[in-house]
């Protein structure tokens, strides 16, 4: 119970966080430059964090005496494509998050929250070796991710977006980022694709699977995926934490 409170207060902080940088945002590229950093560290975390019970299960399934042993149980690839991928969403998902409108950011906010409360109670990873449990959990979490995005979130949207009168943007427009070049491109970028997919939606219900894929490019992928894993980097346990930066022979089976 005591672990399950921790976890809380973690997101909770990790959701005060994700405000306030997105709040400061538009007073200029030092904060742009913040907001990055307080993105990408969490997703980096989490992102070692399944890379280390990855190798962690090659350890196990291979002879020390392997040749290419070495390889497989290094994570120094996979810890690099993970800061260069959570670098490039830590630019990205500030911009997204400041121009959401209201329904947009409740139903996203609600979705986490449902994908997190089954993940971690009703989600058990099944193993032939208790060894792999870890990792078998971890491929069930993502497909349970997935499909709640696919499925859940067009409903959401549309309950929030059909009590929520006011649909304003939550933070921002893109006019709030023109004194920040950089973010201010990519937010045109995104207004853009947003004017396209409200033009779409016109369609919608001549083409009931185009109104899904609607839908699920309003709630953004991106956006999804990269806030499900900023905040499963503050849900993470200590041990999980300490085992990413330890070496996969130094950790306990």
């Amino acid at each position: 119970m005591m672990d399950v409170m921790k976890r809380i207060k973690s997101v909770a902080i990790g959701f005060m966080i994700m405000n306030t940088a997105v709040m400061l945002l538009p007073y200029g590229t030092f904060f742009y430059a913040l907001s990055i950093l307080a993105f990408a560290l969490p997703m980096i975390i989490a992102a070692f964090s399944k890379a280390t019970v990855r190798s962690k299960e090659e350890s196990l399934v291979r002879e020390a005496s392997f040749s290419l042993y070495p390889f497989f149980i290094s994570r120094t690839l996979s810890y690099l494509a993970s800061i260069i991928s959570c670098v490039a969403i830590g630019f990205v998902l500030p911009v997204m998050i400041f121009l959401l409108d209201r329904s947009e950011y409740t139903a996203l906010m609600i979705l986490l929250s449902l994908v997190f409360l089954i993940n971690r109670t009703l989600i058990k990873g099944r193993s032939y070796r208790k060894e792999f449990a870890g990792s078998r959990k971890e491929k069930t979490r993502h497909r349970i991710m997935y499909v709640a995005e696919a499925v859940a979130y067009p409903l959401i949207w549309a309950a929030c977006k059909s009590f929520i009168t006011d649909d304003k943007p939550v933070f921002g427009t893109v006019d709030g980022l023109s004194n920040i070049p950089f973010a201010y491109t990519i937010g045109i970028c995104i207004d853009f694709v947003n004017r396209i997919i409200a033009m779409l939606s016109e369609y919608a219900t001549i083409l009931p699977l185009l109104s899904l894929m609607i839908y699920m490019l309003v709630s953004g992928g991106i956006m999804f995926i990269g806030l499900y894993r900023y905040f499963d980097g503050y849900s993470l346990t200590e041990g999980s934490i300490k085992d990413s930066f330890s070496p996969v022979e130094w950790i306990p089976a």
